[in-house]
């Protein structure tokens, strides 16, 4: 379903916006439009249709998956597909542009206002998603409302959810939804595809933010310099008006040097940036099975609090999250105020980290990390707190980036004591293949090491023989609400099936 905006006539909508239209076929004057996307199965009778050049396919390909619309929205190409292949547009207006992506930003910006409501904006490899509900966490706190474009929680009928950051007119449509709602703030992933391919339209960010970066997308970007670029190109042009950047990696320091001198840095290691007006000094230590930090402002301002999810990148997360807020104009000492009443930060992000238990069953951990990076920092925290046995469940994601399989592989035979390999998002490709090259990875002995292609089955049989000192570590899935397998999003929940796997271990069955 799209998410509703400023209603307009059409005849009016073109007018206003002055977008220059090279054709208009059939009489739209009456129609009403009070929403646009590029999702056909979403569209309804009062949107534009918005069908463009995609990756791999023009949009005007899916027009016999859209029921009804106001109009639809084309380039050239997709007009001329159109008229070569007859493709049913029935007594629907077809406007064609000359300027596919600045027209839609017009078009977006007026049925979606965002105006008045602040946004900030996360990228990186790893942690952008923590860091933002995060972020929003703390605010909440104080009693401010805070919108989020979030990877967490989407529905499998939702054709976007895959995406870190929505399409162009789906991230307008929920910004103005927050800003309906009068939310004060809007917090966005902003990943390297969606900076590469205009996703992010004309947004101007109040404060971008940089966690670090680590191969990731390659078969994207092709090179870790590609990668980069496509990074840093949030933090120029105009695209923020202040930074944050996490300089505790070599890419941190170079965006940090190339994009000037006054962006805000934090770092655990003293030696960074020490002599810079905007350095933030973070530090993390161990209580219990969660993780307490100690941030120090450039001001010499002292924040010691905690936050209740496992493992050291989340109290790091919590640290960025602290000095993206004092950006925004947010005192420290009022964010200090709130974490010592509340006892530290208390949150739980679906499929982060996500910790499982029921009496004396073994810990089940369902993390969405499938990065290499990642990956290796959820095995260190699982590790870290496992008496017994680690049993781990990996997977790795068809038509993504082959090369960091045997890493992974590598990773989990060496952390783990057993190893179950199985299937997750194989899209396209063979998951056999997937399996074996994850399974090239595992260096030394393989009698630990199992194939089951059921991701369900592999939960089943890694609690079966866990006991109650042992940890169960599900890696690389975390809370997708679907299977992508040879083009169909089958509704699936791991964690629904951890559940059923805990009971089934407290049954005895």
């Amino acid at each position: 379903m799209t998410l509703q905006g400023k209603p307009y006539r059409l005849s009016d909508l073109i007018k206003q916006t002055g977008v220059r239209l090279t054709d208009c076929s059939n009489q739209f004057s009456d129609r009403f439009v009070s929403g646009i996307t590029q999702i056909a199965q979403s569209v309804e009778r009062d949107d534009i249709f918005v069908a463009f050049q995609g990756k791999t396919r023009h949009g005007v390909e899916f027009l016999d998956q859209v029921q009804s619309c106001a109009a639809v929205l084309t380039d050239n190409k997709g007009r001329h597909i159109m008229q070569s292949d007859c493709l049913p547009t029935r007594s629907t207006p077809i406007l064609v542009t000359d300027s596919p992506r600045s027209d839609l930003i017009v078009l977006a910006k007026r049925v979606y206002p965002i105006d008045d409501i602040r946004i900030f904006g996360i990228t990186g490899t790893n942690g952008k998603t923590s860091t933002m509900h995060i972020a929003a966490k703390l605010l909440e706190m104080m009693g401010i409302s805070c919108g989020i474009s979030t990877t967490i929680g989407s529905s499998a009928s939702e054709s976007d959810s895959c995406l870190t950051t929505p399409e162009l007119c789906q991230l307008y449509a929920r910004i103005f939804t927050a800003k309906q709602a009068r939310a004060d703030f809007f917090a966005l992933e902003a990943s390297s595809h969606a900076i590469n391919r205009g996703r992010l339209g004309d947004i101007v960010l109040e404060v971008a933010a940089f966690t670090n970066l680590t191969p990731e997308h390659m078969e994207e970007h092709k090179n870790m310099e590609a990668y980069y670029q496509a990074k840093k190109a949030l933090f120029l042009n105009k695209r923020s008006n202040s930074a944050v950047i996490n300089i505790d990696t070599p890419y941190g320091i170079r965006l940090f040097k190339e994009t000037g001198c006054s962006a805000s840095v934090i770092s655990e290691n003293t030696k960074y940036g020490l002599d810079h007006k905007l350095f933030w000094q973070a530090s993390v230590r161990r209580v219990g099975l969660s993780f307490g930090f100690t941030l120090i402002s450039p001001s010499g301002y002292r924040v010691e609090s905690s936050i209740s999810l496992l493992g050291k990148a989340f109290a790091l997360n919590t640290c960025m999250a602290i000095v993206i807020l004092c950006n925004l104009g947010i005192d420290i000492e009022r964010i200090d105020s709130v974490l010592r009443k509340a006892g530290g930060l208390k949150m739980v992000l679906p499929g982060r980290m996500e910790v499982f238990q029921t009496g004396n069953s073994p810990r089940v951990i369902v993390d969405h990390g499938h990065t290499v990076d990642a990956v290796e920092t959820a095995l260190v925290a699982a590790k870290s707190i496992t008496r017994g046995r680690l049993i781990t469940i990996i997977n790795a994601d068809g038509q993504r980036d082959p090369s960091k399989r045997k890493h992974l592989g590598q990773l989990c035979g060496a952390y783990s004591d057993k190893l179950f390999i199985t299937d997750g998002h194989s899209r396209f490709e063979n998951p056999a293949e997937i399996r074996r090259m994850i399974l090239d990875g595992v260096e030394g002995p393989r009698r630990q090491v199992e194939q089951i292609p059921s991701m369900t089955q592999a939960v089943l049989a890694a609690i079966d023989i866990a006991r109650s000192d042992d940890t169960v570590l599900c890696s690389g899935f975390g809370d997708d609400p679907y299977l992508d397998v040879l083009g169909k999003k089958i509704p699936y929940s791991l964690r629904d099936e951890v559940r059923r796997g805990l009971e089934r271990f407290a049954q005895g069955t």
